[in-house]
């Protein structure tokens, strides 16, 4: 399988919803319509030439403090979400990218397609704050139900704690929210 036959059957089947490509290490990433991703995805999964039936990863980028009017227009939002496919029998990985605006970061959500962007998908729900659209179950998997935030965009404020040792660790234990002072 090489990416020119994979980026052909795209570019013919979905037409303008393929908005840019570009090869990188040998890997094709191929940024896609965000109306168009499950479509794309089921495609990449089924089609008997391809058989994508691994999705690797899922994850997303904050680009808050890049200089966005840099990029090309279809690229010119504060969010991107990367899907890492596989396919085991073509030795073969495809990457999709989707942006997404600030104000609201959502996409159709692809555990229909694949199993495991069920988790995925909620780690980036949990910490990054994009919204899957059709997530079976989408709650924090990592952070605390009550925890305020997501602590992987750029403009979550930092703290800083000590880390607690056996040297300090009664002082650290006394400063704890939940200490009795």
């Amino acid at each position: 399988m090489d990416n020119a036959t994979v980026l052909n059957a795209l570019k013919t089947k979905f037409g303008d919803k393929i908005l840019h490509d570009v090869e990188f290490r040998k890997q094709l990433i191929v940024w896609v319509a965000p109306d168009a991703l499950v479509d794309i995805c089921t495609y990449l999964r089924d089609a008997p030439q391809f058989t994508y039936k691994f999705l690797s990863d899922v994850s997303a980028l904050d680009r808050l403090t890049m200089q966005q009017e840099s990029f090309p227009d279809f690229d010119r939002q504060r969010f991107v979400v990367n899907y890492q496919l596989l396919s085991m029998a073509n030795k073969h990985r495809v990457w999709l990218k989707v942006s997404l605006p600030a104000d609201n970061p959502t996409v159709a959500s692809v555990a229909s397609v694949w199993a495991t962007a069920n988790f995925l998908e909620r780690e980036v729900y949990d910490l990054m704050g994009i919204k899957f659209e059709g997530h079976p179950n989408l709650q924090r998997i990592l952070m605390p139900e009550d925890w305020e935030g997501h602590p992987l965009r750029k403009d979550y404020p930092v703290a800083y704690e000590e880390v607690q040792f056996s040297h300090n660790f009664d002082r650290i234990e006394k400063q704890k929210k939940y200490a009795k002072r």
